[in-house]
């Protein structure tokens, strides 16, 4: 996930809707999540699904962190959707609820076949059906209101266009009852329309306004889902120096939390210093939403300056001990196989640039170039994988990309 996409895509959302403070447009009326931190592991409560999930410390936010690729890529497909469905009635943006759904729906198939965590999965498409469902009686009253208004305002431009049409509206019965001027006064009269034209499209305006700020919502949800990817790719190996705070364009949103002391429950495998029975700290917070969450960790993470660090060998993300630089499950491997996959990967990598570099210098001379070396690539990574796996030795491997360097005259 490259830094400069995530940056595009909140401009674009800034551009789309306007990105305001509009957290509290939508609420639900309970919380449906908590999740309890103590030094020891992390709880997370399901309520309607009535499940609970005990972890590590930090294995939630790793399970998204290790597929935020997934995520950001399935988020960018349900944005350019959403702005395909978004028309536009004067300045108002009003979008098609029925498809709408449906890209909620793809979203969920997209993720969950990306294996993210199905809890994450469940909060973020419940927040956006949240959002809808708050959209779909607004949208209505808005349309209604807003066209009764554009009716009522042409009928008065119609009004002052035609004499005939004016001299013989001031002759009913209710003239009386919404004009100030007497019916002989025809000047007064048209002073009184044209002001009255001008309150109905100030009214308007408010009513766009409370319209796109509903819209907003939404788009302001998904910009802070956005910016928790952007400041985890910043924390990665400490790439970047800079103050994470800059990248907040707002104060956090933390939700509601409190603080107990509770007893170690027998079930957990307690740290050295730690026993069974003993009391330690809890916090425990009401989510009613995936931002909120995202929120709590990118609070930590700047607060505690959390490294987030990818494992030399199987590439998942993980959080270090000091210098350690393989995630648990791998400092368990042997050196010498953690070495050999090492070698493998190295073995890939060059033989990529190689090839790649063969396909830049034809690009002008095999306009099918780019398709040819696509081709290639992935059945490189296919007999890469088999490698890793023990399927084929390394020098099966070597063999085979030596064979396949003719790659641009075979495919």
């Amino acid at each position: 996930m490259k830094e400069n996409n995530i940056n595009e895509v909140l401009v674009d959302l800034k551009t789309l809707g306007g990105i305001s403070n509009t957290q509290d447009l939508v609420k639900k009326e309970k919380s449906k999540y908590f999740v309890s931190f103590s030094s020891e592991y992390e709880i997370f409560e399901d309520v309607v699904g009535k499940k609970t999930y005990e972890n590590n410390n930090g294995e939630l936010l790793l399970s998204i962190v290790n597929k935020k690729n997934d995520i950001f890529v399935a988020l960018m497909e349900y944005i350019r959707k959403t702005k395909e469905n978004i028309k536009t009635i004067k300045k108002a943006l009003v979008i098609n609820l029925f498809d709408h759904y449906q890209y909620i729906e793809k979203l969920k198939e997209s993720l969950e076949k990306a294996q993210v965590n199905q809890s994450i999965i469940n909060i973020l498409c419940d927040d956006l059906m949240e959002f809808i469902n708050s959209y779909i009686s607004k949208q209505d009253e808005f349309l209604t209101e807003y066209n009764s208004n554009r009716k009522d305002k042409l009928d008065m431009e119609e009004l002052l266009s035609d004499n005939n049409k004016l001299e013989r509206f001031v002759e009913l019965p209710d003239f009386k009852k919404y004009f100030i001027h007497d019916k002989n006064d025809l000047r007064g009269v048209r002073l009184e329309i044209k002001e009255n034209i001008r309150l109905i499209d100030e009214q308007n305006e408010k009513l766009i306004e409370s319209n796109n700020n509903l819209l907003s919502g939404m788009l302001n949800y998904l910009y802070s889902i956005i910016t928790f990817f952007l400041i985890v790719d910043k924390q990665i190996d400490r790439k970047a120096n800079e103050s994470l705070e800059e990248l907040l364009i707002e104060p956090l949103n933390i939700p509601r939390s409190e603080t107990n002391f509770e007893k170690i429950p027998k079930t957990r495998k307690t740290k050295k210093d730690k026993v069974e029975g003993q009391l330690q700290i809890v916090t425990r917070y009401e989510i009613s939403s995936l931002d909120e969450l995202l929120n709590i960790y990118i609070r930590d993470i700047i607060e505690n300056k959390i490294v987030i660090k990818k494992c030399k060998n199987c590439g998942k993300y993980f959080l270090p001990n000091n210098k350690q630089i393989y995630c648990e499950k791998c400092k368990k491997i042997p050196y010498d196989m953690r070495k050999n996959t090492n070698i493998i990967k190295l073995t890939y990598r060059n033989n990529y640039k190689n090839q790649h570099n063969k396909m830049a210098r034809n690009m002008e001379k095999d306009l099918r170039i780019r398709e040819k070396f696509n081709k290639w690539n992935k059945q490189a990574k296919e007999m890469t994988k088999k490698c890793v796996n023990g399927k084929i030795s390394l020098e099966e491997l070597k063999a085979w990309f030596k064979e396949s360097q003719k790659w641009n005259k075979i495919y």
